[in-house]
């Protein structure tokens, strides 16, 4: 037993090591603008203004973050636009629309072309541009064509209906200018809206007339209620613009002038094109896909997604697990450490420095257990990766922003959420192991003259994980599960690849059945393993 815990000690320490110096930085960065790319932020779930393809064409760009898909639609054939006239080669990340602001102002991205706009409560987070719409923005409706709203002339119309629209965006908050709506709690994309619509939970969604037009081509059983001049929302905005940092305005000024390039005429045939080509995905060539995505049974679309989409699945799968794992044993790693902090004995032969110290750190660790069993992991995961984007930006100052990216990737924060939640969890975990051990051997060997560190190793320790390797094994399954939250930050791992599959498709329960399904199997497994393990180190008995 002793071997095996020195073994897996080690290998936690190794993991932990190589996985800290793979994240270098560089020493020399290029300070060239014109050589630079230009970062632009966008959710690619607001079609015809931004969607995900799974293949590469000559008008799309490459996702930087989600290998695999490419970034299509009017939104980015105008970052494009913006991208040559300031000779900088366009890259696309793709960012939930929350945290697209937060990115803004932490450098990740250069600027957002997302189909956000000049709201109020918007400007007090970043500077905006001109509007880039070929006229002027204006919110209607998508109803079913069957709905008894259907033929809605005023806001008035809609009393008692049940409207939804897209969460932090003004899609939701003017809800609130129909009397007697039922204001159905906001989802966090466009495709999760429609998906919504079309299976009738609620009556309408607010929408974009620009992007509902798209939409009815891909779904030409929805009505749009266009709504007579003061007849419709109210909306205090000029339209969709870019948006930039606040600390930035030459590039505003840069972006300005871009835009001011791009006349009506040429916005206006972006924006048809866009709108045909979100039309096309539903073309005749995709007439038996277009059936398996939208009118068969859920199984048939499961394994629809899962045949299409492999490298997705996978891709994210092994993310999960990558995490898993590996936060898991630096977990350990540290939470060993831990408790030999906490269950260090204060003396009064001690001198008073030696007491004082012991102190500090045994108060440092229970402070410390604390602060992470107190609040959840999306939390953490969201502190660590935005404290430590900002922390390496300062300390490679005048790198460029992608160099940045690399050496604070979404992989190394999304392994230290994991990696110091696990050690909380742990160190409590055996720290009551060892307080329920036999204090007879431990008093043995101090008679001997063994040491602290010695007895701890060769006494101690060997018993405590006997005692709780079970729930060392329970907290690996947890992470596999509670890795899920890390998409927030960006980081691919299993819901990411759920997400973008089922907003790819615009069906979200074939999508997470799916991933339940896989979830299941990679918990199962691991479970059988750990079993395994267990049985061959005696620490469970085979029932006879």
């Amino acid at each position: 037993m002793k071997s095996v815990l020195r073994k897996a000690v080690y290998l936690a320490f190794l993991f932990f090591t190589l996985t800290f110096f793979s994240c270098k930085t560089q020493k020399t960065h290029n300070t060239n603008v014109e050589e630079l790319p230009l970062r632009v932020g966008m959710e690619c779930a607001y079609a015809p203004n931004n969607w995900e393809e799974n293949q590469l064409s000559d008008t799309n760009a490459p996702i930087m973050n989600n290998p695999g898909f490419y970034a299509e639609g009017y939104d980015v054939q105008i970052a494009r636009l913006i991208a040559e006239s300031m000779n900088r080669k366009l890259e696309i990340v793709k960012i939930p629309w929350d945290g697209l602001l937060e990115a803004l102002n932490r450098g990740q991205i250069d600027i957002i072309v997302s189909g956000m706009v000049d709201s109020r409560e918007h400007k007090q987070a970043a500077l905006f541009s001109d509007t880039y719409a070929v006229e002027r923005t204006e919110y209607g409706l998508l109803v079913n064509g069957d709905s008894k709203f259907s033929q809605a002339d005023s806001l008035s119309d809609l009393k008692g209906a049940s409207i939804i629209g897209q969460r932090g965006t003004k899609l939701d908050s003017v809800i609130d200018q129909i009397p007697g709506v039922y204001h159905v709690p906001a989802v966090d994309t466009i495709p999760n809206m429609l998906d919504r619509l079309n299976r009738k939970t609620v009556d309408g969604i607010v929408i974009n007339l620009d992007s509902a037009q798209a939409y009815q081509k891909t779904y030409p059983q929805l009505a749009i209620i266009d709504f007579p001049d003061g007849q419709g929302f109210y909306l205090d905005f000029s339209g969709i613009c870019v948006g930039v940092d606040k600390s930035n305005p030459a590039l505003l000024e840069e972006v300005n002038t871009a835009l001011a390039s791009i006349s009506i005429e040429k916005r206006k045939d972006l924006m048809d094109m866009a709108i045909f080509k979100t039309g096309a995905k539903e073309s005749d060539d995709n007439i038996e896909e277009n059936a398996q995505k939208t009118t068969s049974s859920l199984l048939s679309s499961m394994i629809f997604m899962l045949k299409n989409n492999r490298s997705t699945w996978i891709t994210g799968a092994w993310g999960t697990f990558k995490v898993s794992v590996l936060g898991t044993l630096i977990g350990f790693a540290l939470a060993l450490l831990l408790v030999f902090l906490r269950t260090t004995e204060i003396r009064k032969g001690d001198f008073a420095l030696i007491r004082l110290v012991k102190k500090f750190f045994i108060t440092l660790e229970k402070f410390y257990i604390t602060i992470v069993r107190g609040t959840p992991m999306m939390v953490q995961a969201c502190i660590i990766y935005y404290a430590g984007f900002s922390i390496t930006k300062n300390l490679m100052d005048g790198a460029p922003i992608a160099e940045v990216n690399r050496a604070w990737s979404f992989f190394t924060a999304a392994l230290i959420t994991i990696s110091l939640n696990t050690t909380a969890y742990l160190a409590e975990v055996l720290r009551g192991a060892i307080e329920s051990l036999d204090k007879s051997p431990e008093e043995a060997a101090h008679v001997d003259g063994a040491g602290r560190i010695r007895i701890m190793f060769e006494i101690i320790l060997p018993q405590a994980l006997r005692a709780c390797l079970p729930s060392i094994g329970n907290e690996l399954v947890n992470n596999v599960k509670g890795s899920s939250v890390l998409n927030i930050i960006g980081f691919v791992e299993l819901m990411f690849a759920t997400g973008t599959v089922a907003g790819f498709y615009y069906q979200y329960l074939a999508a997470y059945c799916l991933a339940a399904l896989i979830y299941l199997f990679m918990t199962i497994s691991l479970t059988c393993l750990l079993n395994f393990i267990m049985l061959k180190t005696g620490i469970i008995e085979k029932k006879s």
